[in-house]
């Protein structure tokens, strides 16, 4: 039994919630030991032989990772080898996007690599070629999307190509959709407290841990940051998404998207659900596609794009939102089966200015042995202001 609670715990560890690769904060390459050694603990129970082979589709290959894409839709990734022996990122852009392949990868410490910012817990050690894929296959490759990291080399196979998802019903009138692009294009600069509660439990109901995260949060020109954190008292100085609990970044990422033309996300009128509002609001139900600009779900050396369906409220006084539920499955050969969460919006006073900033969000992801639930709340909202001076000073002669 102490060895799976330990596996159980590691597991939870790698999750992050989904936000799009252009809302991810700028990271230092992660410190070793804690939380970084039980998520490759986890991972290397995963590898009963030290090395696994999958069988997979390319879908990206950079100058220092690779990944494939499964038929259950799950991409598996891994770093390249430090002792290429043919397996250069030069060689293998070489192939074409969707070609199948079967690689073989051994489990490795958690490596950050800037390229992708994105963590890794494989490394190549082998790669076979098993020849051009279908038309089918190439159109999934093509729809995954793993393929659109940053620094992909593949290239597209002759005559591929991809067009515009098809236009979806939006019940969001121009009001809204006005008012949420131009509340997203000018965040305000703002510092605010912020707590995380992370309960751990197994499906018998049975505590395994509880983890809790103060941090004081920092949105300056649009991007977030973190410091001053405590994780359950002690101070953490390892980066923030290091730290083993959920990751939130103020949720702007989502609401970017039901202004997106090419994200594929129907809405509707009748949002059902949460009715505890103290102002007028107006109710939306949604669904997001497979690879679509929500769901996306990393667990270690896996990752998963899944489809969502949820509800959006947005207050009819300014056309902002107020609250965004979610939820999506995740399959079998994930650690995790499913996630549900909620994010709310408040109006705020900061500086004599009124603005709308998140306020508290929840999310409860069920794993194959129990529940991770993760409660952030954020309060004392004040001002951030950076200011410089340039003085030049005459050059003698």
């Amino acid at each position: 039994m102490r060895v799976v609670r330990i596996v159980f715990l590691a597991l939870l560890a790698p999750f992050l919630l989904p936000v799009p690769a252009a809302d991810a904060v700028a990271r230092s390459r992660p410190q070793t030991g804690g939380a970084r050694g039980a998520r490759a603990q986890a991972v290397a129970a995963q590898f009963p032989g030290k090395e696994r082979r999958f069988p997979g589709l390319l879908v990206c290959v950079t100058p220092g990772t690779i990944a494939i894409l499964q038929s259950d839709g799950v991409v598996i990734s891994a770093l390249l080898p430090r002792m290429p022996a043919g397996l250069t990122a030069s060689r293998l852009s070489r192939y074409l996007l969707g070609d199948k392949v079967d690689i073989s990868a051994v489990p490795i410490r958690q490596f950050y690599d800037p390229g992708t910012a994105l963590d890794y817990y494989l490394r190549l050690s082998g790669l076979h070629y098993l020849g051009h894929a279908s038309p089918a296959q190439v159109q999934a490759a093509m729809a995954s999307s793993a393929r659109l990291l940053r620094g992909n080399l593949l290239a597209l196979p002759p005559g591929a190509v991809r067009g515009a998802p098809a236009p979806q019903p939006n019940a969001l009138s121009p009001a809204p959709q006005t008012a949420m692009r131009r509340w997203i294009a000018s965040f305000p600069n703002y510092i605010a407290d912020a707590i995380e509660k992370n309960t751990i439990t197994q499906s018998t109901g049975r505590l395994l841990a509880m983890r809790n995260l103060q941090e004081t949060v920092t949105m300056a020109n649009g991007r977030i940051a973190h410091g001053g954190m405590k994780l359950n008292g002690i101070p953490w100085t390892g980066p923030y998404l290091t730290a083993p609990v959920y990751h939130w970044n103020g949720g702007f990422a989502y609401i970017r998207a039901f202004v997106r033309s090419d994200c594929g996300i129907r809405v509707v009128a009748g949002a059902r659900g949460h009715t505890s509002f103290t102002e007028p609001v107006d109710g939306f139900r949604f669904t997001s596609p497979a690879n679509g600009c929500l769901g996306r779900a990393y667990m270690g050396f896996q990752s998963y794009y899944a489809p969502v369906r949820g509800n959006l409220w947005i207050a009819r006084s300014d056309h902002l939102p107020r609250r965004l539920e979610m939820q999506y499955k995740l399959p079998s050969g994930m650690s995790a089966r499913s996630v549900q969460m909620s994010i709310e919006w408040t109006p705020v006073r900061v500086a004599r200015t009124h603005y709308v900033l998140p306020s508290r969000a929840t999310a409860m992801t069920e794993m194959e042995m129990g529940w991770w639930e993760s409660q952030m709340q954020y309060s004392h909202y004040r001002r951030f202001t950076v200011s410089s001076k340039i003085t030049y000073t005459r050059k003698r002669h």
